[in-house]
């Protein structure tokens, strides 16, 4: 289930490298964005499906020039990889990406505590 998981992140880091690729309109939000995310607190980005919160959250970290890692756990094989075991996520992640700042956790709803 380790290499599972490890493929799976793999393949949600290509996404986030996509998409970080992509050229974007500069939203005045993001220009003022340190004075909320220039801290320890755990953030949450809400809004309705599909209207781009997992690329804001990308750009905010972008803009930060920040190494940062994507786990979207709407995955099936990313929920199967865990095993029940969080920690298998975090190992796998640091595997993956190294030391991070940041992990976007995208659909965290769907992990059981």
């Amino acid at each position: 289930m380790e290499e599972l998981l490890k493929a799976t992140l793999l393949k949600h880091k290509e996404y986030r490298d996509r998409i970080l690729l992509r050229d974007y309109i500069e939203r005045e939000e993001n220009k003022n964005s340190d004075k909320y995310i220039n801290n320890n607190l755990i953030k949450v980005i809400v809004g309705p499906r599909r209207c781009g919160k997992s690329t804001f959250a990308f750009l905010l970290l972008k803009q930060k020039k920040v190494n940062f890692a994507y786990a979207n756990l709407e995955d099936e094989n990313l929920i199967k990889g865990i095993e029940g075991n969080n920690d298998n996520l975090t190992d796998a992640i640091r595997a993956i990406y190294g030391n991070v700042e940041y992990i976007i956790f995208d659909e965290i709803q769907n992990l059981d505590m």
